[in-house]
């Protein structure tokens, strides 16, 4: 009898003990999946990510909207409306440089990125969308269903900005990017998935389609439009002496010319400090504006040409002219500047044209110059030789 007591007790000792390691070891458990769970998985970053997002508490493993292609195809037609938008202001509105270097593309890029970062969290905080998520059937709500607060929008869009994007760096942008299509296709949770519910509609064909169609007309028929009226001169319509001069200095400016040549009010040639540009052998040609009751009603240029070797004849003060004083009239269209152009670069042979009210003259001499068909050329060995061109366009009464 004592000692079937004696063995209860020292079973149920034994269970006591049991129960009490499994309870430390479940305490063990919930702890460590506490800990992991503070950290993002390794395997869905790489190794910028994970030093930047090292404290970035993972709440999601699973991508809500595995479909890389279509959200690639939402985020390429919000960017370029975003793009269109950029050209609009930097050559229409601040009338920005028509030429632009590999350095001034980069920072189109970046001020579209900041674009993107203005517009984009006040979509998503009012409308729930963007118009590429919209085309797509694409939805970004909070977990309680909502539009997302300004705030958290906009935490988002850095977030894509940031990780998705590379802060648009070229090779970290193009490794994130690959970076996030692989683990969306494997549908995993991407950073900025963590906080708000990303939703599809559908994924037909016709989206796709519609998206793809819209990208190409905002690129191929938006941008042409912008380019054409960025070409136009600031001051249009009858123009002073001053503003046509202003018309010359800032096309010029706007062309990416870097010499700091500059036209003074009177039609003369200066050099970057002021000191007035003199070259003896080919004489810079003075814009001889012809003036009526205070309007530029035509220009002339005097062009003279002594050097060796092939010469330009003047063509870059002609086109000059042509942007300046000829574009300035408000019935020029880009058609009629085009025909102009096949015209200006005829160095040979005299014409003479009329262009929506303005005659286009030019009488062409010259000595001592070979022609191979469509350039000149001078002889070095002749010492005489030259090449003069008198160049007018003007208002025809």
């Amino acid at each position: 009898m004592e000692e079937n007591k004696v063995n209860a007790e020292t079973t149920g000792l034994e269970e006591a003990i049991e129960q009490t390691e499994n309870s430390v070891e479940n305490v063990k458990e919930e702890a460590s999946q506490l800990t992991e769970s503070s950290l993002p998985p390794p395997d869905n970053l790489n190794w910028l990510q994970r030093i930047v997002f090292k404290n970035f508490v993972w709440t999601r493993t699973k991508s809500p909207v595995p479909y890389p292609g279509r959200r690639f195809l939402a985020r390429f037609l919000d960017w370029s409306i975003y793009y269109v938008i950029w050209n609009y202001i930097s050559l229409i509105l601040i009338r920005g440089k028509i030429v632009r270097g590999l350095l001034l593309m980069y920072a189109d890029t970046m001020a579209v990125m900041a674009i993107m970062l203005i517009l984009e969290p006040l979509l998503l905080s009012f409308l729930g969308t963007t118009p590429g998520k919209t085309v797509m059937g694409l939805r970004i709500r909070t977990d309680e269903g909502n539009k997302l607060s300004l705030k958290d929008a906009f935490k988002r869009t850095f977030q894509v900005f940031a990780d998705g994007m590379g802060f648009n760096i070229l090779v970290i942008n193009l490794l994130n990017m690959a970076w996030a299509r692989r683990n969306c296709l494997a549908g995993k949770a991407l950073l900025w998935e963590q906080k708000h519910s990303y939703t599809i509609e559908s994924t037909k064909l016709w989206r796709g389609i519609v998206a793809g169609l819209a990208i190409v007309v905002l690129i191929f028929f938006g941008l042409p439009p912008i380019y054409q009226a960025a070409q136009y001169p600031l001051h249009r319509g009858d123009i002073t002496p001053l503003q046509y001069v202003e018309n010359v200095n800032e096309m010029l400016t706007r062309s990416g010319n870097k010499s700091g040549y500059w036209l003074d009010e009177n039609g003369f040639w200066h050099e970057k400090d002021g000191s007035l540009l003199v070259d003896k052998d080919n004489p810079v040609p003075q814009h001889q504006m012809i003036v009526e009751n205070g309007k530029v009603v035509g220009v002339k240029l005097n062009i003279r040409m002594t050097e060796v070797g092939r010469i330009s004849g003047g063509i870059e003060h002609k086109a000059l002219v042509a942007t300046a004083f000829i574009a300035s009239r408000r019935d020029i269209r880009m058609q009629d500047l085009s025909d102009l152009a096949s015209k200006l670069v005829d160095v040979q042979n005299d014409y003479e044209f009329d262009i929506k009210g303005i005659k286009v003259n030019s009488q062409v001499s010259y000595s001592g110059y070979q022609t191979d068909g469509k350039y000149l050329a001078g002889v070095e060995s002749n010492p005489d030789r030259y090449f003069e061109n008198i160049f007018e366009a003007y208002l025809q009464d």
